[in-house]
């Protein structure tokens, strides 16, 4: 299950969507790049802390109108990207292999991930 500002989506354990998807550090937040997947090519967004925000086939989305209306039917995949200081963590709402990835993200390194997991 996902945990978040103390509501829970539950992980839809739908068939996988296939995506790549690589996240950099940007000054003040994070940088997505989209290889394959997704109707967006690339996303910047600035972080807070502890504060995450969702991302679907269609780019940047409010985690919240899926606590309201509890329809995931729209998206293919949907996951929740938090960043604190250098760590990354994502969780994997639907269309994903993975519940949860955590990993450092370094200066002028990015990390491939796609729905089974971190790509090496």
């Amino acid at each position: 299950m996902v945990f978040l500002f103390g509501n829970t989506i539950p992980p839809q354990k739908d068939k996988a969507y296939n995506f790549k998807i690589t996240v950099e550090r940007a000054p003040e937040g994070v940088k997505l790049i989209c290889t394959e997947g997704c109707d967006w090519d690339e996303l910047y967004f600035m972080t807070k802390d502890y504060k995450p925000q969702g991302v679907d086939k269609n780019g940047l989305t409010s985690v919240n109108k899926y606590f309201t209306t509890g329809d995931l039917s729209q998206p293919n995949f949907l996951f929740t990207l938090v960043k604190v200081d250098n760590e990354i963590t994502l969780k994997g709402v639907k269309g994903t292999e993975w519940t949860e990835i955590k990993f450092d993200l370094p200066k002028r390194k990015g990390q491939l991930f796609n729905e089974k997991g971190k790509v090496k």
